[in-house]
């Protein structure tokens, strides 16, 4: 029987995780029946299709809300519907080995019944969600301690973790009990299609300097402190710096609201550039770096 692994991921659409893709076509290249199980989103509504050979369906979205009662739905919800997902695809198409990719830490709850089967599952894991849990509502209580045992069980029903750094493997091990023989450092890089480009002194905006963020914009990626860079420069006097964010996530509004509380759009130049499969652009171009006059 060729070897056919399911790829569940459920913070984002494929082909949009560039882990999640790079994973999907290794597997292929080395011989593998690959299909991805993933939520839609803006960009990525199809129920169903084939993306350079690798099978994908998509199920409903389920938004994230602000508050912790939200956190925890967005973590719950998706369970029901990838269940019911995952058994069509094992009775249509079959499967030997699932592989999770969290958020959220639950995702080894829809393939047990599948354990029974003999299948095996791999943890991917993407993000300690305690600790993103407490960077994003800065406290710890009882969620928190949910969510360190849904990882601590995570890992008792896997079969292997691949981790996406040392200090991941070291969770694995200390905070998990694995044996370190179970659990691998898997890195993700560019294409290789990738080339250098010819530096674009346009996006200086007449500036010398350049600072760029690229990812997502949410509460623990700590665009506040940014911000907060960009006041402080501002204070010291600075006029030769350009401050430019690149992507997206449910905190772009409060990046906008915050450049325009602190008053560091310059000639009033903050947009969003970009839809469907590209990401948005927010320049944040500050009138405190701008030569006088």
């Amino acid at each position: 029987m060729k070897r056919k692994v399911l790829i569940v991921v459920e913070n984002g659409p494929y082909p949009a995780d560039t882990r999640v893709r790079n994973e999907a076509l290794a597997l292929q290249r080395n011989g593998y029946e690959v299909t991805v199980l993933c939520p839609q989103d803006s960009g990525f509504t199809q129920v169903h299709e084939v993306i350079d050979g690798i099978r994908v369906y998509r199920h409903p979205q389920f938004k994230q809300g602000g508050t912790r009662t939200g956190y925890c739905w967005s973590m719950a919800a998706p369970y029901f519907g990838s269940f019911l997902y995952m058994w069509w695809i094992y009775l249509r198409h079959g499967f030997r080995v699932v592989q999770g990719c969290n958020p959220p830490d639950d995702i080894f709850l829809i393939v047990l019944p599948f354990k029974l089967l003999g299948v095996k599952y791999i943890f991917d894991h993407h993000d300690a969600n305690p600790e993103l849990y407490e960077s994003k509502y800065n406290k710890r209580g009882f969620l928190y301690k949910v969510l360190v045992g849904l990882e601590r069980l995570t890992y008792r029903f896997s079969d292997v973790v691949i981790a996406t750094n040392a200090s991941y493997r070291d969770l694995a091990t200390a905070r998990g009990g694995l044996a370190s023989d179970d659990v691998f450092i898997v890195r993700n890089g560019p294409d290789e299609s990738f080339k250098a480009v010819s530096p674009n002194p346009a996006l200086k905006h007449g500036k010398p300097y350049l600072v760029g963020y690229v990812g997502n914009m949410d509460i623990q990626d700590g665009l506040d402190i940014l911000v907060d860079v960009a006041v402080r420069v501002k204070n010291l006097g600075r006029r030769d710096v350009h401050f430019t964010c690149v992507g997206g996530g449910p905190q772009l509004a409060e990046l906008q609201k915050m450049v325009r509380d602190k008053d560091l759009r310059g000639n009033g130049q903050l947009h969003r550039q970009g839809s469907g499969q590209r990401p948005a652009r927010n320049s944040l171009d500050s009138r405190c770096m701008r030569k006088p006059g």
